[in-house]
């Protein structure tokens, strides 16, 4: 998925890097509503910091969001049409 990736300082591509636990939040974030892609960071923060029992710790969520951060709007509307398959299998 072209969307998912993002070049490097040397014009290679790079994927984000998620684990299961937080490809599978981010499912369940994505599938609650159709959230514009410039909001989806945002819900995806005020779910974490809502949610009681944390799928993977802060240091995770904090290195996740920044990787989410330094994608395009475009990229992350991407990223939750990919969440939005995955969440469909």
């Amino acid at each position: 998925m072209q969307g998912l990736f993002r070049k490097s300082r040397r014009g290679r591509r790079m994927g984000i890097k998620l684990s299961q636990q937080q490809l599978e939040f981010l499912i369940i974030v994505d599938m609650q509503d159709d959230w514009h892609p410039a909001y989806f960071l945002e819900k995806v923060t005020e779910y974490y910091t809502n949610i009681n029992e944390k799928p993977f710790n802060r240091p995770e969520f904090e290195n996740m969001m920044r990787e989410l951060k330094a994608l395009t709007t475009e990229r992350v509307a991407n990223l939750q049409k990919a969440l939005c398959a995955f969440g469909n299998i």
